[in-house]
């Protein structure tokens, strides 16, 4: 069966969006095995022994100039991952994915003061979706009055 090059990126999207859903689940069964430290050196530690394979295989050169350009983005994404595993400790695994949901809103904010970057109007759209379910979850999990049971505690 031939699948086109859309087709095979919107599949992957899917998974891609379901492996993510699970991550808050299969951190919180980890933390109960073990410490967050020794759940960061197991996450870290897989993703080394599946990426320096790639790394040696497609990249023949890196230059300074090339790791200077990276690594903020490295290191911003290594204090995203620990502040999760951290945080996910004292919270819900579905009130974690809210903090995630909204995270592309905080960005293109972020993007539009520090970098000037222009909001596209279908930008705005999505954000306005990721607020307003955010919001949904937020205001119907108050209003049930049990917290426990939808969202967790505050």
């Amino acid at each position: 069966m031939y699948l086109s090059t859309r087709m095979k990126a919107f599949l992957f999207l899917i998974l891609i969006g379901i492996l993510g859903g699970i991550v808050p689940l299969l951190t919180k069964v980890a933390l109960t095995e073990f410490n967050s430290h020794q759940v960061l050196f197991i996450r870290f530690g897989m993703g080394a022994v599946l990426i320096i394979p790639l790394l040696l295989k497609y990249i023949k050169h890196v230059s300074i100039k090339k790791i200077v350009t990276i690594l903020p983005a490295g290191l911003l994404f290594s204090g995203n991952v620990f502040f999760f595993v951290v945080g996910v400790q004292y919270t819900t695994g579905i009130v974690s994915q809210l903090l995630y949901l909204l995270a592309p809103v905080f960005v293109s904010i972020i993007g539009y003061f520090i970098l000037k970057e222009k909001i596209s109007w279908r930008r705005i759209f999505s954000m306005a979706i990721c607020f307003g379910g955010s919001s949904l979850l937020i205001i119907r999990s108050i209003q049930g009055g049990n917290l426990i049971r939808s969202i967790g505690t505050f």
